[in-house]
């Protein structure tokens, strides 16, 4: 984290099977927008995104997944279970429903979290597939996705996904590179961060209306 990151601040939550280092920008609370990196990086490859998002209403977290940056190791295949406690946690301060926006291999982890009542929506960014085969979504819940450009693998990956959700979604393609996606180039950052904020916007106020 760089110094010039100075309204971020560290998020402390303590969880059973260990801890989750994340950082926070707060906003006014409606919602929380969690930001996943991919498998192998850690969170400040997310923060470029987390700082040109407009979401003043919307606390913006970026965290290490479990066995990344300083979070806590864990055994493979509990991750997920780590990362939904985590989520109830904050929860448990009012700061739900959470819509999770997950980068390459992390979509797979998002993906299994969509099962939890205060997810209110997913992004995926470049979709993997992650280890496992892709699930149906067990309830209807928006999802949109990044598809980068000239990637015929993340391409039949957001296929797959898309052919295993349960009610809307929308796919924006662009030109960029999986690897421009994934490092958030400016302009790639600033087409993410506008749609994603519209999106996490309407996945809020779609969730206001099922409770």
């Amino acid at each position: 984290m760089s110094q010039a990151d100075t309204a971020l601040k560290p998020l402390h939550v303590d969880v059973a099977g260990g801890n989750l280092a994340a950082v926070m920008e707060p906003g006014t609370g409606a919602f929380t927008i969690v930001l996943m990196h991919d498998l192998g990086g850690d969170l400040d490859t997310m923060l470029p995104l987390l700082a040109c998002l407009p979401l003043p209403e919307a606390h913006r977290i970026a965290v290490d997944l479990p066995n990344h940056g300083l979070s806590c190791d864990c055994p493979e295949g509990e991750e997920t279970a780590i990362i939904g406690a985590w989520l109830d946690e904050l929860a448990k301060r009012g700061w739900g429903p959470f819509v999770l926006a997950a980068s390459g291999s992390s979509s797979a982890v998002a993906w299994q979290l969509a099962a939890c009542d205060n997810i209110a929506g997913i992004c995926l960014i470049s979709p993997a597939e992650g280890t496992g085969n892709v699930e149906h979504l067990p309830r209807a819940i928006p999802l949109i996705a990044f598809v980068a450009g000239g990637s015929p693998d993340r391409m039949a990956s957001w296929q797959r996904y898309r052919a295993r959700a349960r009610g809307q979604w929308l796919s924006v393609s662009t030109t960029a590179t999986h690897e421009q996606l994934l490092a958030f180039d400016p302009d790639v950052r600033a087409q993410v961060a506008s749609h994603l904020a519209g999106f996490a916007r309407e996945a809020y106020m779609l969730s206001l209306q099922s409770t």
